[in-house]
């Protein structure tokens, strides 16, 4: 018996040589621990984990046993080879897990042992995930959590198990970040915080357990709005309207037109289903208040800030305020439970918790609750105004007829009821559109909005200075005297010595976005637009081969108007060689389909694109300076002949023109425009052909002849291309810019992000008018601006620019096929 239990105890040599060749000592091990090491090495061996099949899995696993020379790290190490003996081994098929996983036990283990040793002993039990993906983000919250510091790791493991019972991954992570940021002010309670010891982490756990994030919400949301208004809307996080008018107003919900915030949580209700369905609610009253054209069609536009200035003539306008906000929850609440029965039951829930809740004193609450039907408690000595609100809901089909009723009829009122109402508003919905909310939009401008810009007047030459030269005034609407502060009989004087001198210049007003301070900067670029014909330049370009090629192309794919639909069962005519088909097969199979009559389709495209170029004065470079000159070379196919060198601009404006001439024998309907400048008061837009224009030889030559400027401005160029492509009736509508570098003018440069959020707002004014923007760029752009510019991947960096000509054609037809 005694011989045969020593022969189960015998290990093999080839354990013993792996380790000696490794330069492992199994003798640096506390004698105690040397037989366990031996006999789990020599299993993993077996198993074929250890070796040179698995070389990096073996470097790693004994890189971490070299510290076994040090006693008290035996005990670690016993639990780091116990969880490789177990279940737990599948770790060791993946070489660059294991590596994380030793190296973050052994790191905790050097900062103390019991970390290191009850890191590996979770492990062994499956505490701290059991597939490679769970391992793979524990071992990025550790990594997380050692930057701040190393005693929150375990405490998270052991809190783990209770947070992945209850919370997904992006709730794990934000409870995490929760306990950051409390250990910045106390370290000791965001240790139990993290390790679920505090009532607050399980109040914490069970709200982010029901919560639902807007970001995982938000397209479906933006489908629904499409769905049930026709039109696009974007929706977008409440956070990015002013953090001051939020907390003032106490606003959870803002509308306007194309446009909806929503705040970036929903937590009110008891489960997450709950909780996404407020979203869905709040969306349909959002497209309910449009459709039946509520104050949010105009909220925020010119003048109409909060529906206060819809009675800023009046002596009650904040009563009337509140009545008008009463009325219109009624109205559009009653349309949305007509068109929407699908979201009453959510609706009804809400309002009844929001007046229940609702804080003294709660006469607005019990008139609203009473309007809506769901009670009949009339409110003391409130019967007369719930019948005066009741004639203006069940009259009224839009908010301007709300609001006429209510500063015609409330004369009819006693202004002891009136009184009543108070001159604030006690109670509103969340889940309502606040029209009290001070919102202003940038809206493209229109020929209505068209000012007149001042220039200061210029001192003599030999009296400027650096300070003259660049104020500039902005508002339009002084008389020119008090802009020049002088007054109206000095003025009338210099007009009449000036002359032509004293004329005003005209241009567009637009708005610019100042992410710093998340607001607009009201009317603050002038644009002023250089029409056809005033380009000057030489023509140095002659591009017919490609642009020959690109015609046949479009040609090819160009739809017939009218075809003829053959082999239906119901038509306009017949088809006779089908008829005689038919009949003759008809005596040979009686069970053969009449398919023998034929109708025309029309068929064509309904697209209207602007071609949008960058033509400020880094155009005038080289391509060769972007590119290797040597590298595809023959791939531009045409040059300046009087220069073999090619410009920035001669590519863009050959990949336009080729473009162009396959738009033109395409039918789609398009523009080119270019744009340069000098500071935000002197934005040029030139117009080298509108979408009316004909294609013909004078246009290609205004627009072949055009040089390039000064500095690159980009936002006000999309405004006003948006503009101006607002006004086709084009279905599919497409906005092409093609730009050499970053936006850079007077008052900002490329070190800030200052202008890459403006143009990304205005790609957004832009899509809310159903315009689509895609940009073309050199590799000056890195990706990361190009995608907070034109996000969703609506861009493309050629690293190649002389392949321009050609790719553009190509994107295009990708981008509309």
């Amino acid at each position: 018996m005694s011989a045969e239990i020593q022969k189960q105890n015998v290990i093999p040599d080839h354990s013993d040589r792996l380790m000696e060749e490794l330069g492992f000592d199994i003798n640096q091990v506390t004698w105690g621990y040397r037989d366990i090491f031996r006999r789990i090495i020599n299993e993993l061996h077996s198993a074929g984990l250890l070796g040179e099949k698995n070389e990096r899995v073996t470097r790693a696993f004994f890189d971490i046993l070299q510290h076994g020379e040090k006693s008290f790290f035996d005990t670690v190490l016993n639990s780091y080879l116990k969880a490789l003996k177990g279940e737990y081994r599948w770790i060791m098929r993946s070489p660059r897990l294991f590596e994380r996983w030793s190296r973050m036990g052994l790191d905790l283990a050097k900062n103390k042992y019991y970390m290191g040793d009850r890191f590996f002993s979770y492990s062994a039990q499956g505490l701290l995930g059991e597939t490679p993906r769970e391992m793979e983000f524990l071992l990025d919250l550790m990594g997380w959590l050692r930057e701040e510091c190393m005693d929150l790791v375990p405490a998270l493991m052991k809190g783990y198990t209770y947070l992945n019972e209850n919370l997904d991954r992006r709730g794990i992570r934000e409870f995490v970040g929760n306990a950051l940021t409390l250990h910045r002010r106390n370290k000791e309670s965001a240790s139990k915080f993290l390790a679920g010891e505090l009532t607050t982490s399980e109040v914490y756990v069970r709200q982010i357990s029901r919560q639902v994030n807007l970001r995982d919400e938000g397209p479906a949301l933006e489908r629904l709005a499409r769905a049930l208004t026709g039109e696009e809307f974007s929706i977008e996080d409440l956070g990015g309207l002013d953090s001051d008018d939020l907390q003032e107003h106490g606003t959870t919900f803002v509308c306007c037109d194309g446009l909806m915030y929503l705040p970036a949580k929903s937590t009110e209700l008891k489960t997450r289903e709950m909780n996404r369905r407020v979203y869905w609610a709040m969306v349909t009253i959002g497209c309910a208040s449009h459709n039946c054209k509520g104050f949010s069609v105009i909220h925020g536009g010119a003048g109409y800030e909060t529906c206060h200035d819809l009675f800023k003539d009046s002596q009650d306008e904040h009563r009337l305020s509140v009545l008008f906000y009463l009325a219109e929850v009624v109205r559009i609440m009653q349309y949305c439970r007509q068109h929407y029965p699908g979201v009453n039951r959510v609706l009804e829930m809400l309002t009844k918790l929001e007046i229940k809740n609702s804080p003294p004193p709660r006469l607005a609450a019990k008139l609203l609750e009473f309007l809506l039907g769901d009670s009949e408690d009339v409110p003391a000595g409130s019967k007369t105004l719930l019948n005066f609100l009741k004639k203006v809901v069940r009259r009224s089909h839009d908010f301007r007829m709300t609001r006429d009723l209510l500063l015609r009829e409330v004369r009819e009122l006693n202004p002891s009821i009136l009184k009543r109402v108070g001159g604030h508003l006690p109670f509103r919905l969340s889940f309502f559109p606040d029209p009290f909310f001070p919102l202003t939009i940038s809206r493209p401008a229109g020929d209505q909005q068209q000012a007149d810009l001042h220039d200061e007047k210029q001192s003599p030459p030999e009296e400027k200075n650096e300070s003259n030269e660049k104020r500039k005034v902005f508002d339009a609407e002084k008389p020119e005297d008090e802009q020049n502060g002088t007054n109206s009989h000095d003025s009338n004087n210099k007009k009449e010595s000036a002359g032509e001198d004293a004329s005003v210049e005209a241009g567009y007003l637009y708005d610019e976005w100042n992410e710093a301070v998340g607001d607009y900067q009201r009317n603050w670029c002038r644009v002023k637009e250089i029409p056809p014909g005033e380009a000057s330049g030489s023509t140095s370009l002659d591009a017919p081969v490609c642009a020959r090629r690109i015609e046949e192309v479009f040609e090819r794919i160009q739809p017939d108007e009218v075809r003829t639909i053959n082999r239906l069962r119901e038509g306009d005519s017949i088809h006779i060689d089908h008829l005689m088909e038919y009949l003759s097969q008809g005596r040979k199979r009686s069970n053969s389909e009449p398919r023998f009559y034929q109708k025309p389709l029309i068929d064509r495209r309904d697209m209207a694109v602007s071609i949008l170029l960058d033509i400020s004065g880094s155009t005038a470079g080289d391509v060769n300076e972007s590119a290797d000159p040597d590298k595809n070379s023959r791939d531009s196919k045409f040059t300046d002949s009087r220069n073999g060198d090619q410009s920035v601009l001669q590519l863009e404006k050959e990949a336009a023109f080729v473009l162009a001439s396959g738009l033109n024998r395409l039918g789609d309907s398009f523009s080119i425009y270019g744009f340069t400048g000098v500071g935000r008061e002197n934005c040029l837009f030139y117009r080298f052909k509108d979408f009316d224009d004909t294609w013909d030889r004078a246009a290609r030559q205004n627009f072949l002849s055009t040089r390039p400027g000064s500095s690159t401005r980009i936002g006000p160029a999309l405004r006003h291309a948006g503009w101006r492509m607002a006004q086709q009736p084009e279905k599919t509508r497409l906005l092409l810019l093609i730009t050499d570098g970053k936006p850079c003018d007077q008052g900002y440069g490329t070190e800030s992000q200052y202008a890459q959020h403006d143009v990304r707002k205005a790609c957004q004014e832009n899509q809310r008018e159903g315009i689509h923007t895609f940009c073309v760029s050199t590799s000056k752009n890195d990706p990361a601006d190009m995608e907070l510019m034109f996000p969703r991947g609506r861009y493309v960096i050629l690293t190649d620019f002389r392949k321009l000509p050609v790719e553009l054609s190509q994107l295009y037809l990708h981008l509309t096929h």
